[in-house]
């Protein structure tokens, strides 16, 4: 009997052994079934491809990288630029280095690519193949979605994106980078500049023009002191009777009328005001820069008369992007969800900038691949409109990107016009149309595509908002 039990409880210790030695097994195995989905969806790896081409590699942020991190940069990254459109290529490019950042890797793009020929990219000549044999390939989910296993590849390879990467969170952890390299080049600029300072010059000139009809109309016969009062300027210097000094704009009142948009000072200038500009916080409000564009009426000896003087903030300059083109014309691009905006959409967008800058003067400067159709629709503004005639893409996107504020319709032109201006933006957010095969590559709520921070406007039918 003692025999027996010591036989059945040693086969029962052989029993839990194996049954632990299973369970064992199964957990490792599940480990690994795990890990190989994992490392499945986070390499996409597919076909490979064979063609080949001279590249550039952007040296300056490899070592930036090894700034941030210890372990050195082996592998190269890079993305199919072979796709149409100056948009289209700067989404691919600023997505490419974002991704490059996040995931420890070298950005590598072709020497032939069109925007070396655009902007001062910060690239250096080398020699390489393009992805080949020993590169492994990714595939983009959808084209305007932000997708998060591709925002940071951990994979110890060589690796080519392949997609459109249409997703400002590709590249938002480096977005003072992207700035600096869409630089355009110093011709490019100057031709900007120049359109610009042609502009600025022009509402200058209307304005003095309105402001002397006014003058003569209303106040030929007004001689009396203008009303100028400093709250709180105890600094005052006794050898020039008439120099203050004041910590903010808010210190100086003046009586004001309006007249069609434009502000005026309802008296002539009779005091002449210098502030001493000594400090960041200490205006200079006799040439005042931006903040007030002054222009002094004809100062005579005393008792002088003077005409009125316009007191205003600087001209607003607002972008507008008109796309049309095959969006309209190309019936696939309709049937796949393009849209384009109209003109009711662009009078929501106007009036939205008339509201918030009531007293201030705005200029529309109007960009389109259409400028016919932008010219006949785009007149329903008092406000000065310059149109952009027989210029190329590229200075067009140079000079929208010099404004203040932006009017976007669709498509990446503008999208890329609004980012690189900064300010507000409002975009037509009938695009793309709902139900269609184009809204699917767009995240639910197109945040993804739009900063949240820009404002969408539609369109109805009643048209309001």
């Amino acid at each position: 009997m003692p025999s027996e039990s010591i036989i059945s409880k040693t086969m029962l210790g052989e029993k839990k052994k194996h049954i632990l030695g299973c369970l064992c097994l199964l957990l490792i195995l599940s480990m690994v079934l795990l890990m190989v989905d994992y490392f499945l969806c986070k390499l996409c790896i597919s076909t490979r491809i064979n063609t080949q081409s001279v590249y550039s590699v952007t040296n300056h942020i490899e070592s930036g990288f090894k700034h941030f991190v210890s372990r050195p940069i082996k592998h190269n990254i890079s993305t199919t630029f072979d796709i149409s459109g100056l948009g289209n290529l700067m989404f691919q490019y600023a997505s490419l280095i974002g991704i490059a950042h996040s995931s420890h890797m070298r950005p590598v793009i072709p020497m032939d690519c069109k925007l070396n020929g655009i902007f001062q990219l910060p690239v250096t000549s080398w020699n390489s193949t393009r992805p080949g044999l020993d590169w492994g390939k990714v595939l983009e989910p959808r084209a305007s979605a932000f997708d998060k296993v591709i925002a940071k590849l951990y994979i110890d390879d060589n690796v080519e994106v392949v997609g459109y990467l249409q997703s400002w969170k590709y590249f938002e952890n480096v977005n003072d980078e992207i700035r600096k390299h869409f630089t355009f080049n110093e011709e490019i600029i100057r031709e900007a500049e120049e359109f610009i300072n042609k502009t600025i010059k022009e509402v200058h000139e209307n304005r003095r023009t309105i402001n002397k009809r006014f003058a003569m109309k209303k106040h030929h016969s007004q001689r009396s002191k203008l009303s100028v009062t400093l709250h709180g300027c105890k600094d005052r210097d006794k050898s020039h009777p008439m120099r203050f000094t004041i910590k903010s704009i808010a210190d100086i009142s003046v009586p004001f009328t309006s007249v069609c948009g434009f502000r005026f000072i309802r008296n002539p200038l009779d005091l002449e005001v210098d502030i001493i500009k000594n400090h960041y916080n200490h205006i200079d409000c006799y040439r005042l820069g931006k903040l007030l564009d002054c222009y002094p009426s004809n100062k005579t000896t005393e008792g002088r008369t003077a005409n009125d003087m316009r007191v205003m903030s600087g001209p607003i300059m607002i972008g507008v992007h008109i796309r049309r083109g095959d969006m309209v014309t190309n019936q696939k691009h309709v049937d796949y969800g393009y849209t384009v905006a109209d003109q009711q959409y662009l009078e929501i967008a106007v009036k939205y900038y008339e509201n918030i800058f009531e007293q201030q003067d705005l200029v529309f400067i109007v960009c389109s691949d259409d400028i016919k159709w932008a010219k006949q629709h785009f007149n329903f503004t008092s406000h000065h409109v310059v149109f952009s005639e027989n210029r190329t893409d590229v200075l067009d996107l140079a000079i929208l990107s010099k404004c203040d504020h932006t009017i976007m319709t669709t498509g990446t032109f503008g999208w890329w016009a609004s980012w690189l201006a900064g300010g507000q933006v409002v975009y037509y957010s009938n695009y793309p149309r709902k139900y269609s095969r184009l809204e699917r590559s767009f995240s639910k709520d197109k945040t993804d595509y739009f900063p949240p921070e820009w404002i969408g406007m539609p369109t109805n039918k009643e048209g309001r908002l």
